[in-house]
This record gives structure tokens, sequence and C-alpha cells, in this order.
């Protein structure tokens, strides 16, 4: 059955919705399939860790198909365009004939913008993520399945309710990781089959609701966190953790930094819901050896990240598709 764009029916909020989706060949072309193949099955947390936003408000009921027009498949913030005149670029050492639309270039704080127009006299460019710019795309979606959390739960604020959350098929699962900036870490969830939805957030400190800022400032005492649903008939808990302790490397012991980041909000840490996942997280831990900073202590408040950092990297344009090997650029 076919259907419009306009939703006509109720999802509870937190649900997981299974679909399949086409953008046509055209856009498969120019997307160079970021998130999968044109026409792959995508699970997908509604308006919590989803992939587009434009589906929020469309999805059919199970079973059932609809066409979505204007799709949009990242946000576009119009503070990240502007017009710059040729005369502003004459030291920059571009060759002012050769810039053509589509071009990508380097700013000097930076960030990449690409030239969405030029004229005679100015170029506009675009700074946002590359996504974004794909304008007027009609999707074909079908969905397939609906799993809605069958535990009471009232949110308040920012408040994950993923943390608590029981879903109706018991196969579905709840995990909770820190790995340093959340950006990487939630890319490399993302790529991992039975892995059905994601998102970041700040979890084990002090406080309600913190901001990125208030976390980065190490006052509240908060790790940038990622939770994950996932399909445990798919991927075992035991994999996701050592997919966290493959990706943290040496940095399993290193107290409060990965990388070159350090501080308490870059703390690693495996956070278990239940007695069972925390056997496993500690047999993963011991199986280390050495003096393994990474903790492990049990799942509390996680705090949703601000939009912006939601799937910042697939955003991005990096690859979100299922056992992807690319490698993880953590940066935009």
């Amino acid at each position: 059955m076919s259907a419009s764009s306009t939703r006509c029916f109720s999802i509870a909020p937190d649900s997981i919705v299974k679909f399949s989706y086409d953008v046509g060949a055209k856009a498969s072309e120019e997307l160079l399939c970021p998130v999968g193949s044109a026409s792959a099955v995508y699970p997908y947390a509604l308006e919590t860790g989803g992939y587009f936003p434009s589906l929020f408000e469309s999805l059919p009921p199970a079973g059932e198909s609809v066409t979505v027009k204007d799709v949009q498949l990242a946000p576009s913030n119009p503070d990240m365009i502007a017009n710059i005149p040729f005369d502003a670029l004459s030291q920059s050492g571009l060759n002012l004939d050769e810039l053509k639309i589509g071009q990508e270039l380097f700013l000097q704080n930076g960030m990449k913008a690409a030239i969405v127009e030029k004229s005679d006299a100015s170029i506009k460019i675009d700074a946002n993520p590359p996504l974004s710019r794909l304008k007027d795309l009609t999707m074909e979606v079908s969905t397939e399945q609906i799993l809605e959390r069958t535990s009471p739960f009232e949110k308040t604020g920012t408040l994950s309710s993923w943390t608590t959350a029981t879903w109706s098929d018991p196969k579905y699962e709840t995990a909770t990781f820190a790995g340093g900036c959340f950006w990487g870490v939630e890319l490399a969830f993302q790529r991992q089959e039975g892995v059905i939805a994601t998102k970041v957030g700040y979890t084990q400190g002090k406080g309600h609701s913190p901001s990125y800022e208030a976390v980065c400032s190490g006052t509240t005492g908060h790790t940038e966190g990622i939770q994950v649903v996932f399909d445990n008939s798919v991927v075992s808990y035991e994999d996701l953790c050592n997919l966290l302790v493959e990706r943290l490397g040496d940095n399993v012991f290193k107290k409060n930094q990965v990388g070159n980041d350090m501080g308490t909000q870059y703390r690693s840490g495996i956070y278990p819901h239940n007695e069972e996942q925390k056997k496993t997280a500690l047999e993963v831990i011991e199986a280390i050896g050495g003096d393994v900073k990474t903790e492990v202590v049990d799942a509390t408040d996680f705090f949703d990240g601000e939009p912006y950092h939601q799937q910042y990297l697939m955003k991005g344009g990096q690859s979100a598709k299922k056992d992807s090997k690319e490698t993880i650029r953590c940066y935009g």
C-alpha cells in the first residue's frame, strides 16, 4: 500500500522502527551510499539516534510504504553559508577563474566548505555537512517493524529513556560505553552488524542536563558516552565490549585520556545495565591484563547530547555502512 508523506498514525517516543528506503539512482550516485546501499534495510530510533530528520513525520504504519518528498538528510545551519566577494579572495592564492561549483575549500579555521554558487563577482560557500546539500530528493520508504519500549519512563529534560528501557522484544538490549571523543566511537558502533540505533551524550557525572560546554570544563564529572540498542541474536554484548577495547588500544591503560584528548570527560568506560552485562564487562577487562584504567561502573543517568553531535561524522560524509573498513577520521 502506498501513502502520502503526511503521518496518519502515532509511534511511541523512543520506539525502534525498522524500515527500508530507496532514494533513487541519481541520489545514490551523489551520496556514494554513505549509510549503505540505497535500498538497504536500516533500523532506526525514532527522534533519538536516527539518521534522516525528514522521516520523523513521514513513517507509515508497519507493512505500508510512503513517498517522502523534499527529503532532508542532514540539518543545514544558515550561519554556515556565506557569500565571498572575489576582492576578499585576492590574497588567497586561488585561481578565481578555475573555481567550480562543488569544489571544496579549506577555511582558515580548518573547516571545509563547498562552493555552491558562483557569479562574476563572488562565490557562495557552504560549510554544512555534505549530506545537507542534497536538495529536492524523493525517498520511497517502507516500514517493516515497530519495536516499542514496554518499561514505563517519564522523560525529564534530556534524560535518556534508553537507560531503563525494556524493549518489547527481549532480543533487543541497551548498552552504554565511553571511549574518548564520542564522534568516532559512535561511528564505530554504527558500523557494527546488530547495532540498530546509537546516540551520544553525557554520563557518570553530577548534576542534571549538562551541556557540552559544561562537560568539557571538567566540572561536572561526566564523560562523553554513547548508548546503543543492539540485537543480541546478531551481536553479543561481549562483542560490543571487545569493539570498544579494540578501538581504545593502549588507551585502556591511560586514566582520563584517549589519544591526545585529556580530562575526565574523555575517560573510557563500560557501563553495564544488569548483572549479566557486568559479569561480561569484567571478564573482558580482566582478559586484557595489566593496570587497565577503563572503568566498569553500573549504568546511571545518561543525558542526550545536543542534536549537533548526533551521528556527527556520518552527517559529515563518513561511511556508516555495516562492516565498513574505511578509516574513521575524528572530525567532520
